[in-house]
């Protein structure tokens, strides 16, 4: 998860140039609305990048909480597996389809945990 969402924030200025370029023009701070006619433009790369500082810091969590030999929420896959769909249904040719694949490692990786906890 941290991966995916490292490459979100990586290459947001390389697949939305002008919506980086029109944030850094206006100063970035109240940037996105602060032009109502190019709210949509700067919008596209902040919510690229936020999606995946989102994704960071999700992976971060849920590492700490496996470092600690806990297990991850049973939800998280769940929510997971529901933002995948959710976007495969409006984008079905999109990347929406890793939240899917995410979803299944982390219920993987959580029953995997939950199995050695009770073995302890």
């Amino acid at each position: 998860m941290i991966g995916v969402g490292v490459v979100h924030v990586a290459i947001t200025p390389v697949l939305f140039p002008e919506s980086v370029t029109s944030i850094i023009r206006a100063g970035v701070v109240d940037s996105i609305e602060s032009e109502p006619n190019l709210a949509q433009l700067r919008g596209i790369a902040f919510w690229y990048a936020t999606a995946g500082l989102g994704m960071i810091f999700t992976g971060w969590t849920v590492g700490e909480l496996e470092r600690r030999g806990e297990s991850t929420p049973a939800a998280l896959p769940v929510l997971l597996a529901g933002l995948g769909v959710w976007g495969v249904v409006l984008m079905p040719r999109s990347p929406f389809w890793v939240f899917i694949v995410l979803a299944a490692l982390t219920a993987a990786r959580r029953h995997r945990t939950r199995s050695r906890s009770r073995r302890i």
